[in-house]
């Protein structure tokens, strides 16, 4: 946010098996099945990797309920070493021939990457669990979960549709089905699913989700869209003038070569910016006053009456940008860090604030501890002191490390590293430093 199973048997000839016991015939029939299952989910891996579904937005969600399968937790020292799968033991396990222990086998290893926000990481083991253990709805919602965070937002209608109707009593399997149809843009399909949920469940999150869909639905039901490249372009029909649209895609595009330069990285995947009205942005986002711009997934973008990309379009729209890249490179990013980058790329320097705000934190910086979180809910003061004690920050330790120490930092909190660890791993310096770093940046 910007202030302001098959099993292949083969039919042999009689005088080759007579010499088995039936007990080896077992075995090399159950293996054999375990090695086409193996080539199946290598050529969904295939053919999932060759599309490119639409997606309007990419979705982190709660871990999904956890499922009990058979020797799973007995399996998580044999599975997991040292926060990592280990495959070869993974792959001992899977020769066992058991099709419920290896399934239970894959899905921890799926769930470790899934709670390590090694999202991409952890979509061939949780496909491999489900073609072991189909039955398991749990296994399913995993594999739409790792999926729909992947933005591979068709996959993950499939799977959370088969674990809805593996247990159509599951207010969690209909609540991932809804973020999955969401992204995959099948909207009322999304709000079906999220109804059913709270049939089942009373949620707080899927009621505010289905309330900001209808919402949407108001607000954008005379929108019309525009592509160029990854990017697409939402507005009401007729606000933008060609001028202005085209100025828009050559300022993101310019934006994201900057930023992918930066940050080292140029995610896949299309980037949705939808431009309201001052009024619209507020219904649809319910945002607090002080906010210019919101990014959940979508760039949510207030222009008013603007004739040409003026220079605070522009910082927002980086800023955003900025956000959309974080989100796909570090999931788990701390806000202020996240806050901190986006300002920089605006680009934004301390010296834009005001008098008032350095002598609040002149007194006394806010402890990064509390600044790891949204900033949603703070009055107008806290939230201007909270982004430009972010930005301090992170332009020291820009300075200081360069951009390359801000990508070792990302790169930690992506493997799952605690947001204090992490910055200390790479500078030496923990959040006390840093509040005195804040403190004397703003001291005469």
């Amino acid at each position: 946010m910007q202030p302001a199973a098959r099993v292949g048997t083969s039919h042999a000839q009689s005088n080759v098996i007579a010499p088995l016991r039936a007990g080896t015939l077992f075995v090399i029939m159950r293996r054999i099945a375990l090695l086409v299952l193996l080539l199946a989910a290598l050529l969904v891996l295939w053919t999932r990797s060759r599309q490119t579904p639409p997606t309007r937005r990419s979705v982190s969600m709660p871990m999904p309920g956890v499922v009990v399968l058979e020797n799973a937790e007995s399996l998580r020292p044999q599975v997991l070493r040292d926060g990592h799968v280990d495959e070869a033991a993974l792959a001992a396990i899977a020769r066992e021939g058991s099709a419920n222990k290896a399934g239970a086998a894959y899905y921890i290893a799926a769930r470790n990457e899934y709670d390590h926000a090694r999202y991409a990481d952890g979509i061939p083991y949780a496909q491999r669990a489900v073609l072991l253990v189909p039955a398991e709805p749990g296994v399913h919602m995993l594999a739409a979960a790792l999926m729909l965070n992947s933005n591979d937002a068709r996959g993950a209608v499939e799977e959370s549709e088969r674990a809805a109707q593996l247990n159509p009593n599951s207010a969690e399997a209909f609540r991932i089905l809804g973020y999955a149809c969401y992204a995959d843009r099948q909207y009322a399909r999304a709000a079906e699913a999220w109804e059913a949920s709270l049939k089942l469940r009373n949620d707080g999150t899927v009621a505010d989700a289905l309330a900001r869909l209808r919402r949407e639905n108001t607000v954008e039901s005379t929108f019309a869209e525009t592509t160029d490249g990854r990017f697409d372009i939402r507005s009401e029909q007729g606000r933008l003038s060609p001028e202005l649209r085209d100025q828009m895609f050559t300022v993101l595009e310019r934006a994201f070569s900057d930023i992918a330069r930066d940050l080292n990285v140029a995610p896949s995947g299309h980037i949705t910016v939808t431009l309201y009205t001052q009024q619209q942005f507020r219904d649809v986002t319910h945002a607090p006053t002080w906010s210019g711009a919101v990014n959940d997934g979508t760039l949510r973008i207030p222009i008013g009456d603007v004739q040409s990309v003026t220079p605070q379009l522009e910082a927002a729209l980086r800023h955003e940008l900025t956000h959309w890249f974080v989100r796909a490179i570090a999931p788990r990013c701390p806000v202020w860090l996240n806050e901190g980058i986006a300002q920089l790329e605006e680009p934004r320097r301390t010296t834009s604030f005001s008098p008032e705000l350095e002598t609040q934190l002149r007194s006394a910086p806010e402890p990064f501890a509390n600044l790891e979180g949204s900033f949603m809910s703070r009055g107008d003061d806290a939230a201007r002191v909270a982004y430009m004690q972010s930005l301090i920050a992170t332009e020291h330790l820009r300075d200081k490390y360069g951009w390359e120490g801000l990508r070792a930092i990302l790169a930690r909190s992506a493997n799952g590293e605690g947001s204090e660890s992490a910055l200390r791993a790479v500078s030496g310096e923990g959040y006390a430093e840093l509040e005195r770093v804040v403190q004397q940046s703003v001291t005469p």
